[in-house]
């Protein structure tokens, strides 16, 4: 068995004793805490972890309850907006209903003085017409209601004659000699006057 001997002076053996003593309660120390404080680091990491994962969830989550809101809000709008539409479209329909009730009578009318307007026409054309002129076409635009008429006339005073004569058809004013041209057939000496009369609709 070996024996340690300690040449040194009193003083510096008590010194190395307290510090021999310092170390083993340092050593003590660290055994005892340094779990400690790894596991206190190892619980403050994870929390950390655990509190950003909760935050990015919690963030995701308001994004997407802003989106849903978004959309609601858009969606009813986007759905009023169609019903003002549908509402102002029922009341056009109603509207135009309306009209059409009060255009009937006054359709049935136009239709009746139309049928009495041809049959009148006619009839005074008849009248008015004289051996010397011939018509060929009759007829009138009603969306700028403009008569017109076309014929032959061995002259421009019988033309003109019956232009006058059928100018005071009520239904017809302003009937003017609008075009003419005298031609000669083969094998006939009298010379035809071909013409164009206009007028405005008065119905």
């Amino acid at each position: 068995m070996k024996t340690r001997i300690n040449l040194l002076p009193k003083e510096l053996i008590k010194k190395e004793k307290r510090k021999g003593l310092e170390i083993s309660q340092l050593r003590v120390i660290l055994v005892i805490f340094l779990p400690l404080i790894v596991w206190k680091l190892l619980v403050a990491g994870i929390q950390f972890k655990i509190n950003s994962a909760l935050n990015r969830k919690t963030k995701e989550i308001t994004e997407l309850s802003q989106k849903i809101v978004n959309l609601r809000t858009s969606a009813e709008t986007e759905l009023k907006a169609k019903q003002d539409k549908l509402s102002l479209l029922k009341e056009q329909i109603t509207l135009k209903e309306g009209e059409l009730k009060n255009f009937k009578p006054v359709a049935e009318l136009i239709a009746t003085r139309k049928e009495k307007f041809v049959y009148a026409l006619l009839k005074t054309t008849a009248e008015k017409i004289s051996g010397e002129v011939w018509l060929e076409e009759m007829g009138f635009e009603r969306e700028e209601k403009i008569f017109y008429l076309k014929g032959i006339g061995l002259s421009h005073s019988k033309i003109a004659l019956f232009l006058s004569r059928l100018n005071q058809f009520p239904y017809i004013k302003g009937l003017y000699l609008k075009q003419s041209e005298i031609k000669t057939e083969e094998g006939n000496k009298q010379p035809l006057i071909f013409f164009t009369a206009e007028g405005k609709l008065n119905l």
